[in-house]
């Protein structure tokens, strides 16, 4: 790689500005090492829905119809493919045994630990694949409000949340939601799972290290220092934060 028109960077196909942002807080043995392994392909991984199976069940329901799983190594709850599938199309998927999510949402859901009974904010909520985890582990008991900017995405919310039976889902624009001061203060837990660069997803998007800029970085923090502020006065006194990005 040092032998490389443009070096370490160039071999992995990393543009200059972003590889020296990761060798200059990784280090340089580490940076290279995390640009290689960037390039190899990510096999989607499954959350089972502890609301209707548990693992066993649901890996046996994918099996039966040729789709081959194995634990996932860290969240109890994943499943990882053995080889790419169409598992929407699985009668598995169709019942909501499973939803299509990756090992590290899960173990950010994990950590921002959900509680039964709780009043739970996901602020930045998009489709809702935290939010419907967070219906299960809250065993569907208490409040989550799932608000987002994209009205399309809350209607996708409300399909997948019905075929996951997550039934404490309610569903508001962010713009409805800033109006009711009725919820500020009041949340157990506020998730916000900040909008990013999206270079965590580079394994499944490799073309993305070419389309983003160090101002789409930039412009990006801002916008997540805003919604910490925005959204921090809905959580109780004594309440939580899960910021996530």
């Amino acid at each position: 790689p040092k032998n490389c028109p443009g070096g370490v960077a160039a071999f992995n196909s990393f543009p200059d500005f972003l590889y020296d942002m990761m060798r200059k807080g990784r280090g340089a043995n580490e940076a290279a090492a995390l640009a290689s392994s960037l390039n190899s392909q990510a096999m989607p991984s499954l959350r089972i829905n502890a609301l209707k199976a548990g693992r066993e069940e649901a890996a046996a329901g994918l099996a039966a119809e040729g789709v081959a799983t194995s634990p996932a190594p860290l969240s109890p709850y994943g499943l990882l493919l053995e080889k790419r599938a169409h598992v929407e199309g699985t009668a598995a998927y169709r019942r909501g045994l499973v939803e299509i999510q990756d090992e590290a949402s899960q173990l950010s859901l994990i950590a921002a630990d959900p509680r039964p009974g709780e009043t739970v904010l996901d602020a930045c909520a998009g489709a809702g694949g935290k939010t419907i985890m967070a219906a299960m582990l809250m065993e569907n008991r208490g409040r989550i409000v799932a608000s987002d900017v994209d009205s399309a995405k809350l209607k996708e919310l409300a399909r997948r949340a019905s075929r996951a039976g997550a039934a404490c889902i309610e569903a508001m624009g962010s713009g409805a939601l800033c109006r009711r001061t009725d919820l500020k203060g009041k949340a157990d837990l506020v998730i916000i799972d900040a909008p990013c660069s999206g270079t965590g997803t580079l394994r499944r998007a490799p073309d993305l290290k070419w389309r983003i800029s160090s101002s789409d970085i930039e412009r990006m923090r801002l916008l997540q220092m805003e919604l910490l502020i925005k959204y921090s006065d809905f959580v109780r006194p004594g309440g939580r934060i899960a910021y996530i990005t």
